[in-house]
């Protein structure tokens, strides 16, 4: 059977477990305004684009670095993989984001065997108790900041396809701990 037979119900899957995750019934989403209208997402200095763009200009190439100029100014996420500048990360965005008026978005992506069996990005976090420690730090690196974070973006997925078996609670548990202490 083709793979895109099951990206339906995959992704119908997805989304129940999130609702299941965050409580949330399908009436609630539909009837509340979207809470992000408005808001003045950070665009981050560091991002590949900018850094791309800047050293145009620095080669004496400024048309091309004209053309990365769309790119570099967008919003991005940062994305947190359990590395040590993950902290150092959080706390520059945070910072500049305040001084900015602009709110960064953070993407988690440090759960445990955070691709069990697809091999794309094997690794994070080595234990639960890593991962829950990793999450109370990036909680401390934020905080008096206000911040949209995305946790663990493909962490459910592997919960909806059954590659986790026995540890599906523990996967759950574990993305209700980072929504719960962020």
């Amino acid at each position: 059977m083709p793979s895109f037979d099951l990206k339906v119900p995959l992704a119908a899957a997805v989304i129940i477990a999130a609702l299941a995750l965050s409580g949330c019934t399908p009436k609630e989403i539909y009837h509340e305004p979207n809470p992000l209208s408005g808001m003045n997402l950070y665009v981050n200095p560091d991002s590949k684009a900018a850094l791309a763009q800047a050293e145009l200009n620095r080669s004496g190439k400024p048309d091309e670095a004209a053309s990365l100029s769309a790119i570099a100014q967008q919003p991005t996420g940062i994305w947190l993989n359990g590395t040590p500048e993950d902290q150092a990360l959080v706390r520059a965005a945070a910072k500049q984001a305040v001084a900015v008026k602009t709110v960064p978005v953070f993407v988690l992506y440090n759960i445990p065997n955070r691709d069990i069996g697809a091999g794309h990005s094997s690794g994070g976090a080595p234990s639960a108790q890593a991962y829950q420690d990793w999450i109370l730090s990036i909680r401390e690196d934020m905080a008096g900041t206000d911040a949209i974070v995305i946790v663990e973006p493909d962490g459910v997925a592997a919960v909806a396809d059954g590659r986790l078996h026995d540890a599906t609670t523990e996967r759950l548990d574990l993305i209700r701990f980072a929504v719960d202490t962020l």
